[in-house]
């Protein structure tokens, strides 16, 4: 196997960062046009026209050169490609219809901006569906169904109340203004349902944030689309489409943009999760949420009623029905959440636990340019007190091995256990191996202390294993592999030490030996002989 190359990296370097000043070039016209028009009309002004569309139409030219980089970029994987793809077509739509309704005004439904209006709406849920989605089980099929399914009913229920039911309500409207009151909420629940089919069902780690991103600025979207209907199916002016709605298609441009953005500095580093490590959803809270607004808005109509009798109690008792269900409901999921993610033994974080969390601490880690390690420990002696002193013991033993490391980390690291007598911490932003070692050496000085293990005094000993990871350097699975190839170096050269990874442990022949310029020391503190790589197996 080729030697794997690494150099320190200082905090901020990668090729993932940007000069703060160009964040600020980014996001600048869009802060611009939003305090502009929002100044203008708190001061009566009745169109923002000027000062938002030009900047709208940038944020969609830079919206659709960056999918069509990522359609193009070999660092992505066939299916993102593809997604990207699909989102090219739908932002050529969406520079096409806003010219549309310029030169052929909204007046009648439909119109040509309609139709291409439309036709953005469903290709965009096409777009968001074709990004890389785990296939869950059947069981777990119906509940995502089940989901769907409330979070679409919530958006029928604010879709009803704002634009379908006044609609309908309202007299003197024309044929055309009650057709456009339906075909626009219709689209915007297939739009819904495509963010709720996303967003709850498990994604890839490498286009997670780009998704929720893309999910935000399609919930905008909806949001707009919601201000629109309110405005036609209340027969208010069509000139007031000009005002706060089109500060709503704004910060929705704004965001594809950046969604693309996102996707393309993650492109460096994209690679689908390997087998065996999970895909997690990128949101569970979406049918809570589709609850609250149903309720809401049923509150906000009793109240207008202005009689207590007999909405207002009705509704107000539903209400608390469904939230002490509600509460208890999510009670019951975080206990299952945490007990799928916990060492039932020692209570830390298990194996699947701790994937998640440093493939989560690397792509931050890759944003902010802060480095990542990772400890891998092994208990030394573990399996003769278990051969002596019996399984109780050995429990024991490992129930206080680990409460000596999470002891000596931070709260907002992480400590697992692995399996058997293994262990693993990941800490985020370090700034040099340094702060690793710091930690190592912590947990060293609290194992001198004897443990109490079936009435007997037992010392600890463990060998351990440090990896440090720049920014974009290495995925989960290489950083813990070279942890790894670290602690069996420590344990070679004594028994109760650490090493740091080097390069060198990686040899062609396969054999894990230490580099020549490794130092392991023990847990005295004192530095043991630096061993000398060799091309063949050694024996103590």
């Amino acid at each position: 196997m080729a030697a794997i190359q690494t150099r320190p990296v200082a905090p901020g370097e990668g090729h993932l960062q940007r000069p703060w000043w160009r964040s600020a070039l980014f996001a600048g016209p869009y802060a611009l046009a939003m305090v502009v028009g929002s100044v203008r009309l708190v001061g009566g002004a009745t169109t923002v026209t000027l000062p938002v569309v030009p900047v709208m139409a940038v944020y969609g030219m830079v919206a659709l050169v960056f999918a069509l980089r990522c359609w193009r970029s070999r660092s992505l994987d066939t299916r993102t490609r593809r997604a990207w793809g699909v989102l090219s077509l739908t932002y050529v739509l969406l520079l096409i219809f806003p010219i549309l309704f310029q030169v052929f005004p909204p007046l009648r439904f439909p119109g040509p901006g309609d139709f291409v209006r439309i036709a953005f709406t469903l290709a965009l849920s096409a777009g968001l569906l074709t990004f890389p989605l785990r296939t869950p089980g059947r069981s777990e099929r119906r509940k995502i169904a089940l989901d769907v399914a409330t979070v679409v009913l919530g958006g029928f229920n604010a879709l009803w109340y704002f634009v379908i039911g006044p609609g309908i309500d309202t007299t003197g409207l024309g044929v055309d203004e009650v057709v456009a009151a339906f075909v626009y909420p219709l689209t915007d629940l297939i739009l819904i349902s495509s963010i709720a089919g996303v967003l709850l069902r498990a994604t890839d780690p490498s286009t997670r944030r780009s998704l929720e991103i893309l999910a935000g600025a399609t919930g905008i979207f909806i949001v707009g689309d919601v201000c629109l209907g309110y405005l036609r199916s209340h027969g208010l002016p069509i000139q007031l489409i000009n005002t706060w709605p089109l500060l709503i298609f704004l910060t929705a441009h704004f965001l594809l943009a950046v969604a693309g953005l996102q996707q393309l500095r993650r492109a460096a580093h994209s690679r689908i999760a390997p087998r065996g490590q999970r895909w997690v959803p990128t949101s569970n809270r979406l049918p809570y949420a589709a609850v609250a607004v149903g309720y809401c808005l049923m509150s906000i109509a009793a109240v207008r009623e202005a009689r207590l009798f007999p909405w207002s109690g009705l509704v107000l008792g539903c209400v608390g029905i469904t939230a002490l269900v509600v509460v208890r409901q999510m009670m019951v999921q975080q206990e299952s959440h945490r007990l799928a993610i916990t060492d039932a033994l020692t209570g830390l974080a298990n194996r699947a636990q701790l994937y998640d969390t440093l493939t989560e601490a690397l792509e931050r880690g890759s944003e902010t340019g802060q480095s990542v390690a990772v400890v891998v420990a092994d208990m030394n002696g573990f399996k003769q007190v278990n051969d002596t002193l019996g399984h109780q013991a050995g429990d024991q033993l490992l129930v206080a091995f680990a409460r000596a490391l999470d002891r000596c980390v931070l709260g907002k690291d992480l400590v697992a256990r692995l399996g058997g007598d293994e262990f693993a911490v990941v800490l985020r932003d370090i700034r040099q191996v340094d702060n690793a070692v710091s930690v190592v050496e912590r947990v060293l000085a609290e194992m001198r202390q004897p443990v109490m293990v079936m009435d007997r005094p037992i010392q600890l000993r463990a060998s351990f294993g440090i990896a440090l990871c720049g920014p974009g350097d290495a995925s989960t699975d290489v950083l813990l592999r070279r942890a790894d190839l670290a602690m069996y170096g420590a344990k070679q050269g004594n028994k109760g030490g650490w090493m740091c990874y080097d390069p060198v442990m990686e040899g062609a022949d396969g054999h894990h030996e230490p580099g020549p310029d490794q130092e392991s020391r023990s847990a005295t503190g004192r530095p043991a002989p630096t061993f000398q790589a060799s091309a063949g197996p050694r024996s103590h």
